[in-house]
Formats: structure tokens, sequence, C-alpha cells
């Protein structure tokens, strides 16, 4: 057995007149050893520059050699007792011109002695090692073709920089209630985050989708550099795989190029490699950590945090060395399957790294040419490095303060979406449009390279043009899962040591497109909606701003009229509209090109009604076609001429997805009455910090006013005589734009509405005073409040409309600048200051919680009271949604109790669902007391209210009997053991119908909350979507359905049931129809009291709940 000693040896000069000192690090890897130094190669003189010291296993040791002068000058050779172990020999030398720590660099001679250089090393240690083990040229920098591909808009994510923002976020606060969080937790949670991220764009490049997410797995190359043997073997941590090779950087000209580099020699390795603790060299071990029938067999990138093995913690500077040596090594292994080993390659592998410690991201990109590497000379393999990135400067859960002082403020600050740019483009690094690299590739005499690698898989036909007569295309043939999976007949099987990834990714987006596309389908074959309106507008100059797009004021007024005539048709009388939701602009619309809006009533209520608004764009020449907003708009019936009011008959909704919008409508309207409610809370709690405002080169707010008035004339009216809406907010917008571009003078770009509200009429004849400030400016965004008032010759001003308008200043490669700081008024002011703050929390949450798609972020979000209106929201439509879809399939029947599934590729659903001789109001009533779930449902060992949130939304931690033995429900679940419990914290949403026809509804979903984290004993579960749904029916019974999104934790529960093996179900619903039944005459606690009989705000419970959020502040 030879044992690999790791050493590094460097030059300090001493004192003066002292000479030097000779410093030689240790690494003993096997048994316990003592350093010796000795004078020549056959170690027959020992001195005594050190002492003798025993050095321990896994421990470094640093011997010093004191006080050398010339006269001890000459060969040495550090050697251990045992004399297993050798290092190269090393010339002491002692010289008048040798500088402060400078670092030996070991040259081989024929004669096998080593030498000691004096240069300054060009780069980190390890890399340079690297590059000379590797026979390696390296490029500084990302190859400019691979980054300039996510820097164009059809590449990016919607919404980029804000929801990597709320990543960030999510990793660094909202996954842990630690104030310092360990590093390597929030590193792995933010790779999660950015890779499901990046997954959204499989949509747009489906390639993404041939990828597979691998953890642990083991790779082995070895080769000859030399006459030296060397060896990788180990786990560098996780990996993305994919069927098909990443495409070369360099073409056939380049990589000739690189036999005139000149190699820099550092030898031998130095512990800034320390790839494994133990390196026992293996005879013969090459493996690529793939079996040879797997269909995933090319590595694409590899990714290294921080912690990812507590064993071998690397710096910075190590983590370099560590991705050159393992993507060397993967595409080295992947060489040895394809060509064997020593030879030039006819088809060049490329393997790409990311590294992480959770701020500072590194990138490479790795391409092996030649698997020759015993001498210098000849075609070299190509590395190209990028420097360290940030990806953000900071992020606190608190602000450090210094004497009284806030050094670092709390949040997330110094955001870089250039790094994240950098991070996408090496995801989207093979699944981007190929014509476009092989046409450069062509032109740069590397295109066989390119044909090369995708004929390994089977090019489709007509992908690439013929390659030339002269071109030499020698690939190895289409052989095992290669071969299956150009035919088209590759499965997925378990492969040991690979998992997909813990949270939904590509195939949710992948679903929700098949969903719309079948609900589109559905919807162009069912009858036509009586309240749909279109209208298509194509853009001209009149319609456009300064940068010939389309100005937002025109497109509101579009919105605003087929919005009102929907409402209208299915009124039948004269409608004014009373608001309109937030508005986010996603893209925006250029001269020539075709706006194409819909609107339909989604559902009517008593006097008002909602309007959903879809507006997307056309190319007409490219026939291309995106969404561009969407909006939400109430519309109120005007009064009969007798004063009367007009009642609205109700919607019938005819497709699924507009029944899902008819049973959401009811949650959204809810919210919205309380929309004034959360901003007034949030600042009367002082849950908004106190923002220091007195900032160097702050803008004084009185600066941005605006103040305009426009006469109401004939021809801004509607067909009512009423001044139309959609010209009030186009006017609004263009007072709040001028607002705007005096704080950042220059043109910004609407992005955000928050809301148009429409107080009060305005007839033909008004004056209309529209005022407009900045109410803060963030870092990139801006915050502007409008107010529209009406006033007549004679009386006083009517304040008829507000709303607040966010906008952004994009730079030439369309990223937002960033905005210099404003400063308040006082008072008035300041008030507006800190509301502008608590808006853009509710944003956050709005995005986070109802706006998000599902696998962005956790299943149990944090709550707090701040975002417990968005959470019982996202709670209930939910359940809604789910309970709206069409094709439930019965999986199994019992006496009248059927148990449906619903199954899509990344989730399965159940339903249960059986009538019950009970009112629907009781068991609505019954079902909703959550503390008596335990008393007929065998699954609830333990359910305690743990917070009364309000009279319809409540907290609950439940406990449940594990049916998994042992199973792991969590990263803080318990040890292993049998008869393990798992508990969930559970939010519980019980809403009444709002109008006849209605289900009662009672949601659940899995929540967070500091005051309750996961303890020891038990595994912490997570529900997504479940709860009851309750239809009142015939003789005065009533149809109960029971939903579940089976997450890991629940499917256990049910899956016998679903496969048919036995029938649990059955029975729990019979023990909950028992329980009903049995209690149906008897009045609930809620009922008698008008609240919980558990329910007590001056309980130990809820009060260190209370003390426990009211600290957390935005």
């Amino acid at each position: 057995m030879l044992v690999l000693m790791l050493t590094s040896l460097y030059w300090a000069q001493a004192e003066a007149g002292q000479g030097f000192t000779l410093s030689c690090e240790f690494t003993c890897l096997g048994v316990q050893h003592v350093a010796q130094l000795w004078r020549n190669q056959e170690f027959e003189d020992r001195v005594s520059l050190i002492n003798i010291t025993s050095i321990h296993p896994n421990v470094s040791l640093v011997l010093s050699i004191s006080f050398a002068t010339k006269a001890d000058a000459g060969y040495y050779s550090c050697r251990t007792q045992p004399p297993d172990t050798i290092s190269p020999m090393v010339l002491i030398q002692v010289a008048e011109n040798l500088t402060t720590s400078t670092t030996t660099s070991p040259l081989t001679t024929s004669s096998g002695w080593t030498c000691v250089s004096s240069e300054q090393p060009s780069c980190a240690a390890g890399v340079r090692q690297a590059l000379w083990l590797t026979k390696t040229k390296l490029t500084a920098g990302l190859p400019p073709q691979l980054v300039s591909a996510a820097e164009s808009p059809a590449n990016q994510i919607p919404n980029q920089d804000e929801r990597v923002q709320n990543a960030i976020k999510h990793a660094r606060f909202w996954d842990t209630t630690e104030e310092r969080p360990d590093k390597a937790k929030y590193s792995n949670t933010l790779f999660l985050n950015l890779s499901h991220l990046c997954a959204t764009l499989q949509s747009s490049h489906p390639a993404v989708g041939r990828r597979l997410f691998a953890e642990k797995y083991s790779l082995a190359a070895t080769w000859r550099r030399g006459e030296d043997l060397f060896q990788i073997r180990g786990q560098n941590g996780s990996l993305h795989s994919c069927m098909d090779p990443l495409p070369v950087v360099s073409g056939k000209q380049e990589v000739a190029d690189t036999a005139d580099h000149i190699l820099e020699t550092f030898y031998p390795v130095a512990p800034t490699i320390d790839l494994q603790k133990v390196n026992v060299y293996k005879d013969g071990a090459n493996s690529s950590g793939f079996r040879d029938d797997y269909p995933y067999p090319h590595a694409h990138t590899l990714y290294f945090l921080e912690g990812a093995n507590p064993r071998c913690k690397l710096r910075p500077e190590q983590f370099r060395a560590s991705m050159l040596m393992f993507s060397f090594g993967n595409a080295l292994a992947r060489a040895h399957k394809l060509y064997g080993p020593q030879r030039m390659l006819d088809c060049p592998i490329t393997v790409q790294a990311v590294g992480t410690n959770g701020r500072i991201f590194q990138f490479l990109v790795f391409q092996l040419n030649t698997t020759d590497l015993s001498g210098d000379d000849g075609i070299k393999n190509q590395v190209w490095l990028d420097e360290d990135v940030e990806l953000y400067d900071f992020a606190k859960v608190r602000p450090l303060i210094k004497k009284k002082q806030v050094k670092v403020p709390a949040g997330l600050a110094g955001y870089k979406p250039e790094t994240f740019s950098k991070f996408l483009a090496l995801y989207l690094n093979g699944a981007l449009s190929s014509e476009t690299s092989a046409d450069v590739l062509w032109q740069r005499g590397g295109f066989y390279f390119e044909r090369c690698h995708r004929n390994t898989l089977g090019p489709p036909s007509g992908e690439f043009p013929s390659a030339p007569p002269d071109t030499r295309v020698d690939c190895p043939p289409t052989t095992g899962a290669s071969a299956q999976a150009a035919a088209g007949e590759v499965s997925n099987p378990f492969n040991r040591g690979l998992k997909m990834s813990s949270r939904v990714t590509v195939d949710v987006e992948k679903e929700e497109e098949e969903e719309e596309e079948e609900e589109e389908e559905e919807e162009d074959g069912a009858s036509v909606n009586p309240t749909e309106v279109k209208m298509s507008q194509i853009v001209m100059p009149c319609h456009s701003n300064h940068r010939h797009e389309l100005s937002v004021g025109q497109l509101l007024k579009w919105i605003d009229s087929s919005a009102c005539l929907s409402a209208e048709r299915h009124a039948q009388s004269p409608c004014v509209t009373a608001s309109m939701d937030d508005i986010h602009f996603e893209h925006t619309i250029s001269v020539g090109q075709v706006v194409n809006i819909r609107a339909k009533v989604n559902r009517a209520f008593n006097t008002s009604m909602e309007v959903g608004v879809q507006v997307s764009c056309e190319d007409l020449f490219t026939d291309r076609h995106w969404r561009v907003c969407h909006a939400y708009a109430t519309f109120v019936t005007q009064r009969t001429n007798t004063g009367e009011k007009v009642t609205l008959k109700p919607v019938l909704p005819q497709t699924q997805r507009e029944q899902v919008e008819y049973s959401v409508a009811a949650e959204r309207r809810r919210v919205r009455m309380v929309h004034d409610d959360i901003i007034r809370d949030l600042l009367s709690h002082g849950s908004v910090q106190q923002v220091e405002t007195a900032v160097d080169n702050a803008v004084a707010a009185e600066k941005t006013k605006v103040e305009s008035v426009e006469l109401v004339l004939p021809p801004h009216a509607n067909h009512q005589v009423n001044t139309f809406g959609g010209q009030i907010m186009a006017w609004m917008v263009n007072v709040a734009t001028i607002a705007a571009s005096r704080l950042c003078q220059a043109h910004p770009t609407l992005r955000t509405i928050d809301m148009f509200t429409f107080r009060g009429p305005s007839q033909v004849g008004d004056r209309l005073l529209l005022r407009a400030i900045v109410n803060n400016a963030f870092k990139n965004s801006i915050e502007v409040g409008v107010r529209a008032e009406a006033y007549q010759e004679e009386g006083p001003n009517r304040h008829i409309n507000s709303a607040f308008m966010i906008f952004e200043v994009l730079d030439d490669h369309r990223k937002p600048c960033t905005l210099p700081r404003i400063r308040p008024e006082p008072l008035e002011g300041e008030r507006r200051f800190q509301e502008a703050v608590a808006r853009k929390k509710i944003r956050l949450d709005r995005k986070y919680i109802i706006s998000r798609t599902q696998g962005e972020v956790p299943l149990s979000v944090p709550w707090d009271p701040r975002n417990q209106v968005y959470l019982s929201y996202n709670n209930v439509s939910a359940l809604k949604m789910l309970a709206a879809r069409n094709n439930w399939r019965l999986s199994s029947e019992k006496d009248k109790v059927r148990l449906y599934t619903l199954e899509l590729k990344s989730m399965l659903s159940f339903k249960v669902e059986s009538e019950v001789d009970v009112p629907a109001h009781r068991a609505f009533c019954l079902l909703a007391e959550m503390s008596n779930r335990p008393n007929w449902d065998p699954h609830y060992r333990k359910c305690e209210l743990i917070h009364r949130v309000d009279d319809d939304d409540f907290l609950y931690r439940v406990v449940t009997p594990s049916v998994r033995h042992g199973a792991v429900g969590s990263q803080t679940s318990a040890g292993q053991g049998e008869g393990i419990l798992q508990d969930f914290i559970l939010l519980a949403s019980k809403r009444r119908p709002c109008s006849s026809g209605d289900p009662y509804v009672i949601a659940l979903r899995s929540v967070s909350l500091p005051t309750h984290p996961p303890t020891e004993g038990y595994n912490r579960g997570e529900v997504l979507c479940a709860g009851f749904t309750i239809l009142e029916t015939k003789n005065n019974m009533s149809l109960i359905s029971y939903y579940n999104q089976a997450s890991p934790e629940v499917l256990p529960y049910i899956s016998t049931d679903i496969a048919g093996l036995s029938s649990s179900f059955y029975h729990n619903f019979c023990s909950c129809s028992q329980y009903l039944t049995q209690n149906r005459l008897q009045l609930t606690a809620e009922e008698q009291t008008g609240q919980y009989q558990s329910t007590n705000m001056d309980t130990p419970t809820c009060d260190s709940l209370s003390v426990g959020l009211s600290g957390t502040q935005l």
C-alpha cells in the first residue's frame, strides 16, 4: 500500500543576518509518523535542522528550518519514519535576492532531483498545480458566447431579478429561524432555489428536461503525468447529468493553437488539492459514476457547496482547484469509456462546475481535448475560470449596530444580477437552439466537433447540414443507453446514488402549460361564454411613447373599455369601474404589434361583479404570442331612474378554468376588502422597520411633486356621460411618470400598478386636479403616489381616485439601474414613506405566496400576522382549484364511499367523497372543530390549537402515527426508529358559502412557526393542500369531499388504498359519518359562544407566539 503524503514548501526571510527559513508542511494520512530531513538522496546523512516531531494521522504539521546559511546549501529530502512516505527532493538555496514569502515551484530534472524557483505565482497555488497535473491551458473569464446567451430576453426568467432576490431571502431569512444560519445549510438551499428558478425555462427550452440531478455519486479516474501515476477518486457533492453531451467551446483551430501554449510547471500536489482525507491508490480504478445502461451518462455541471464534505472544508481558493480537478476527472472518465487512454480526442468533452458558499460564486468550464498527458508538448486541455463574484453584498436577519448606529441594515443588500446571469448561462448551456452555435463553430473550423457530439445520441433530421467531404467524422458508435435514447425507448430506471430533487421543478411548469392548452381546447369546444368580450388593437405611433412602445395609459384605456363592455353585457345595464386590482406588466409592446384583450365576468355578487382581463401581444411577422399582463376589475351597476339598485344574476361557469375563477373570486374579494386594514396593521404594530432617511445625496421628495389640471371634455366621457375611467387612469400614469423622472432624471418604465380605487364619480365639465409625488425610492424601484380630485367652478374638491405605481429605470441591457435615495417631507411625507415600505412588503407576500409557481418555495411558508391574509387566500384558493378539476378518476368504491385520484406528472392527489345524513351547516361546524378530529380520525393522535388568528383562521399542531417506520420527514427529523411520530403545523381556514350553490370550505396547509420548530422525537411533515368541501344536497343531506395533495409524509397513509390493497379510506369515512350523525343535534362550542371552546388569547401558548413574532420587522 502506497500512502501519499502531501507537502507544501515555503521560503520566508528571517531577521537580518539570520539567513532564511524553509517551511515544510506535512499531512500524515496513514499511521503515526516521525518527520525527518535528509541531506541527500541516499538518506545517509540525516541533519538536525528540524526537531523530530511526531505527526498524527489526518493532522497537518509545519516544520521550520531556521537560521540556514550558505554552508547549509545542498539537496535535502523530507521523509518520515516509518519510511513508506517520501517527499520529492528539495534543494535548500541561500541567495541574496530571495524575497519574502516566495512560494517554491519545484522543477523536475532529468536526474530526478528537485530545484527551487523564486517566481511569484500568477494565481492560487492549487490551481497552478491542477493546471500542470491536467495539462490544461487557463483562460480567464467565461466564454463570451456562453455568457451572452443568458443576456437575451428570450432566455431570461419573467421577473428574474425579483424572483432571484426572493430565492436569496428564502435561503437566508425565510427558511430558518436562526439569526446566523449555518452557511452549509443556506448555501445548499440557495443552490436548490436558483436551480428551480432556472428549471422554469423548460417550456421555452425543452432540452432542460433531459437532465437529472444526482448526489453523492462516486468518481474515479487514473492517468499518467510523465512517469508518475495519478488518480482522482471521491465525491464532489452534486451533479447535473444529461442525455446529451455539452457542446464544445473551442473550435478546431483554437484547439490546435493550444499546442503552442507552454505549461507552467508546478509539482507535486499540495494540500490545497486535498480531494480526500485518505488517498490510497487503487489499481485500474476508472469510473464515471454511472452504470452502462444509465440514460443520463454525460456530466453537465458539478456543484461544490459549502460544507458538502464536512470532513474536508475548503477555502475559496481551494474550491477552484477542486472544481478543476473534478471537472477534469469527470471528462477523463467519460473519455476513457469512449476512446480508451492516451489519445487525442476526436470529439472534445465539456464539463462545467459551479462553487458557492452561499454568497460568493465561482464558475468554471472545462474542455478535455486530449488524454495524452505524458508530456508537456502537443495539444492541451482548456479551462475557462471566472473570478470570484458575489451574488449579493450581505443579508442580515438583524441590523448590525455599533455605538448605537446601524452600520449594516437588516435585509438583503447589494444584489448583483450579473452573477445570476452567469449561473443561468451555465444552466442553459446545451439547452439553447444549436443553429447559431453550429454556424459559429463552422466558421471557426470546429463544426465536426459539434456534429460528433450530437451523433452520440443521433441528431434530429435536418438539424445540421452535411459535413464537407474533407471533414473527418470519427465518432464512437451509438450503443447502449444512447441508442435507446435515440430511439425514444429509454425509461428512467432507479439508480442507486441518484435521486430527483426534493422539490417539484421542471415537470410542474410543463404540466401547467399542458393544462392551459387542455383548458383552452376545452373552452374552444364548449359554448361561448356570454360575457366574453374580445378586443384587438394594432399599436400605432400615436399610441406609443418616446421609445416607440405602447404607452401604459393607452393600454389602460383599452383594458377598462373591454372590461366595462363585458360587465354591461352580463348586467344588461350601465356599469362603472369601482376598482382595478394590482397589474404587473411583464413585457412591453412595440409599434406595429397587435394587442389582444379578452375580458369576461368571473363572478357576480349582489350589485358588483369581478371581471378578469387577459392581455397578450402578437407579432404579425413572426407569429409569436406572449402574455403581457392580467388584471381583475370590479364593476358596480348604476341605480335605475327610480333610485333602485340593480341585482345581478349569478354567473354560471361552463369550463374548468371558469369554475376555478368563479370559486376563487370570493376569496379575492375578501382580500380586496381588507387591503387598507393590512397596511394600517403593519404600521400600527411597528412591523415596518424605521428606515434611516438622512442619507447623503438624497433627493428631497418635494422636488418630485407634480400637479396638473385636466378639463373633462366630451371626448373624455364614456357612453354614460361620466368621465371615462380609463382616461382618468391614463392621466394618473402621466403625472406619475413625470414625478418618477424628476427623481431619476431618466425615462422610467412602469412595472406595477398597486390597485386603482375609484371613490366617486366625475362628469363632463369637471376639472380634475392630479397630484403625484415619489413616496419612496428603493434600490431598483420607485413608488409614486397619485391622487385625483374633481371640482366644479364652485364647490369643494372631491377625492375620486388614488393609486400607487412602481417604476424602474432600465439600462442598455434592459437591467434595472440603482436609483438615488429619497428624503421625505416631515410628517405626511414620512407617513407615505413608511406606507410605501408596507406596500412593498405586501407585494412581496403576494408574489411569494399567491403568484408563486409550485416548487419555487417550500411547502411550509413562514407564518406571521402580516402575511396571514395572503396565506389564507392561498390556502382556500388552492383547495377550491383542486376541487374544481374535472379529470378525477374513480379508483375504488365501497358502499357509496368513493376514492378518486388525480395523477399529474409530479403530484398525486386523492379525493374521498360520500353523502351523509347531516345538514351541510351542521357538518361544517362539526368538522371545523379540528380539536375533535382525534375522536374519529385514527390518523390524528393529537390536535392542539396553537393560535386563533380570527374567526375563520386557526393554527394547529397535529401529531400523527407514522406508517413509515423510521422514515425521515425533514432535515431535522428524529433518529430512525420503529413507531416514530410525525407532527404538522397547519393553518386551518374555514369559509361559509357566499351564495347558494357554493360549498362550505375547510382548507388546511402547512406553515412554519419560529415558536414551534421541529422537535426531537418527531418527524416534521408537510401538507401542501388538504381539506373538506361540504355541499348541501337534497333532503337536507350533504355531500362531503375530502381532498389531499399527497406529500411524501402523507402518501403512505393512502397508497395501499389507491393500489387496491386495502380500504382504510372507507373505515375512516364511516368513522367520520358516525361522528357527524351522533353529534348532529349537539351544539358545537362555536355555535354556543361564537368561538372555539379551546380558544383563549390569554393562554401561555398564545402569549409566547405573540411575543415570538412581535420582534420580527421588515
